[in-house]
Formats: C-alpha cells, sequence, structure tokens
C-alpha cells in the first residue's frame, strides 16, 4: 500500500534528526572533539559544535578552534602521530588537549612548529596531557614552543617540550600561570635567557625533569619576576653561555626549591665550560642536592656533591628522565611526593 506524503515527510524529518544528534554538540556541557586527520586547515564554520575543515576531517586547528568558540571545558582528544602547524595555534578558552603519549617516537601524540612557527600562543586557560611539543619557533619572541599570556594557565601533565628555540623562554615563557608536572623540557634553546623557561609569572614544576637547555642566561630557568616553585624536579645539563645560572637564574621575584636536584649545570661556552648550578638568590627549603653553589646566593642548606645521574631515558615514566643509580648520594634522601 503506498505511503502518504506526509508520512514520507515525518521520516525524513526524523531521519535527518537522527543524523543531526550524531555530528552536533550539544549547546550545553563540556563536548569532545576527536581528531582524525593530521592535515592543518581550519574548521569551515567554527562555532556550529562540529569539527570539520570544508573536506568534512576534523584536524587539530579544528577542534582547538571549534573549542575556543565555546564556553563550555571541552577535550580535544589527539591520538599518535604527528602534527605539522603552519601557524601558532591560539588557545583561548578553557579545554584538555588528551595526547596518547608523550616519549619521542611513533607512538607519540606529537605536535611540531616544524623550526619555522611558536606551537602555541596560550590566551586562555588551557591542560595538555601526554603530549609532546617539538620544533617550535618564537623567532625574536619569547617562548619557542608556548607563549603563556598575562592571566592565562598552562598545565602540562605528563609530556614533553623539546628542542625549541625563541629569544626567551627557548620552550616556555609565561607571564601568567605556567604548571609543568611529570613532564621532561629538553633540548631547547633561548639566544638570550631561559633556555627551557623564561618565567615573570607564577610558575610551579612538580616531577620534572629540565635538561640540556641552553641559554645566554638561566640555562634550565630564568625567573625574571613572580614566583618559581620547583618540587620534586631534576635540572642537569643545561648551559648558560654568559655564566649566569646554568641551571637556575634568579634575576628577581622568588624561587624555591625543595626535595629537588641541581647539579650538573655550567656556565660558559661549549668547548670551555665552568660548573655553575645557580645564579641570585635561591631558596633550598628540605632536602636537597646542590652541585655548586658557585655564582648564587643560597638559602637553605642543600647536600653537596655530584649525584651521578645517568643520562637521559626510559626509565619507565611517562617521559625521558635521568635516573639516580644505586651509588647516588641523592638516593631516597628526600621523602616521596
Amino acid at each position: 500500500m503506498p505511503r502518504k506524503a506526509s508520512d514520507i515527510r515525518r521520516s525524513l524529518a526524523l531521519a535527518a534528526g537522527a543524523l543531526l544528534a550524531l555530528v552536533v554538540v550539544p549547546a550545553a556541557g563540556a563536548a569532545t572533539f576527536t581528531v582524525n586527520a593530521a592535515g592543518d586547515a581550519g574548521d569551515a564554520s567554527a562555532g556550529n559544535g562540529v569539527c570539520a575543515t570544508s573536506a568534512g576531517q576534523c584536524t587539530l586547528r579544528a577542534a582547538v578552534q571549534e573549542a575556543n568558540a565555546r564556553t563550555d571545558a571541552d577535550v580535544v582528544a589527539v591520538p599518535a602521530g604527528t602534527y605539522a602547524l603552519g601557524s601558532t595555534l591560539v588557545l583561548s578558552s578553557t579545554l584538555a588537549v588528551q595526547g596518547a603519549a608523550a616519549q619521542p617516537g611513533p607512538g607519540a601524540t606529537t605536535i611540531s612548529g616544524g623550526g619555522k612557527v611558536r606551537i602555541l600562543d596560550v590566551a586562555g586557560k588551557a591542560t595538555l596531557t601526554g603530549v609532546v611539543l617539538d620544533q617550535g619557533a618564537g623567532g625574536t619572541g619569547r617562548g619557542g614552543a608556548a607563549s603563556v599570556r598575562t592571566g592565562a594557565t598552562l598545565t602540562l601533565v605528563d609530556s614533553t617540550v623539546r628542542r625549541s628555540t625563541a629569544a626567551s623562554g627557548g620552550a616556555l615563557s609565561s607571564s601568567g600561570t605556567l604548571v609543568v608536572r611529570r613532564s621532561t623540557v629538553s633540548e631547547n634553546t633561548a639566544s638570550s635567557l631561559g633556555g627551557g623557561i623564561y618565567s615573570e609569572g607564577t610558575t610551579t614544576l612538580e616531577n620534572a625533569t629540565l635538561s640540556g637547555n641552553v641559554a645566554g642566561t638561566g640555562g634550565g630557568i630564568k625567573v625574571a619576576a613572580g614566583t618559581a616553585t620547583i618540587v620534586h624536579t631534576t635540572i642537569t645539563g643545561n648551559r648558560a653561555s654568559s655564566k649566569s645560572g646554568g641551571g637556575i637564574y634568579r634575576y628577581s621575584g622568588t624561587a624555591t626549591v625543595t626535595s629537588s636536584i641541581v647539579a650538573g649545570n655550567q656556565g660558559g661556552t661549549a668547548t670551555a665550560p665552568v660548573a655553575q648550578d645557580c645564579a641570585g638568590t635561591v631558596t633550598f627549603t628540605g632536602v636537597n642536592l646542590l652541585g655548586t653553589a658557585s655564582g648564587c646566593t643560597v638559602k637553605g642548606t642543600p647536600l653537596a656533591g655530584d649525584p651521578q645521574l645517568g643520562p637521559l631515558a626510559d626509565n619507565g615514566g611517562p617521559t625521558l628522565t635521568r635516573a639516580l643509580p644505586a651509588a647516588s648520594p641523592a638516593l631516597d634522601r628526600a621523602p616521596a611526593p
């Protein structure tokens, strides 16, 4: 028996509604945008709740643009792979970027600036978990991998920031709030200030590793203003070419180190280095190991000596770290986090 025209219209309307429910994010409540393409095209219609380029793909940039257009705390899920950017990603809303893994390699979620562009400009409240930020380029500005604006917040968890360059903050620069937790900042270069991190806001390092970073002053981190709180962190193998704070340079503000290792850092050139772990006034609380106090004013009584750290390697954690051997004077000296 032939169907009535009204029945056909009702069926088509129901089908269209069902399809719409599959692709449109509800107006209220947090959403998850799952990246399914490695390209860098932008969203076709940012703010409509659908992560889709003109080709119908959900790229990292399209997902971020959709999240930026919303007021809820959205999630951008990024599978393993390399996501090469042609321009900086601006994170202006409250969002979480969740990657697959943060040890460099084929199983990682790597967001790359290709040595040409800064990777992230953080203007909102962003949390990145399980990602590698690689080869960012801040040029003559601040923050090769990421720059955190005044009033903004960036939290890095189980992540790696590496091989990035800028004038200040080879890896990270912050005038807002920066938290680096269970993450590694390595092999970054600043032509001037803060090879790993340049901080003039509120910076917290927890169970972090700063290794192999180079700058004019503050090879590992330069505290130019504000507060830096460093807890259960290893700062080693960094270099300041001007001999001002191979590991930490506290220029202004406060730098407080707790249950951490600051050792094996250098000042001077690569061919004529001298041992130098800190510069300026640095406060040590609890049990710490400081390789040498030469060049800085130390508040507190850290242990002195060589922690005998191993190379940057896979020691079973989410990122590459530098392990303590059984004979290290720093082993089991600080309370567990």
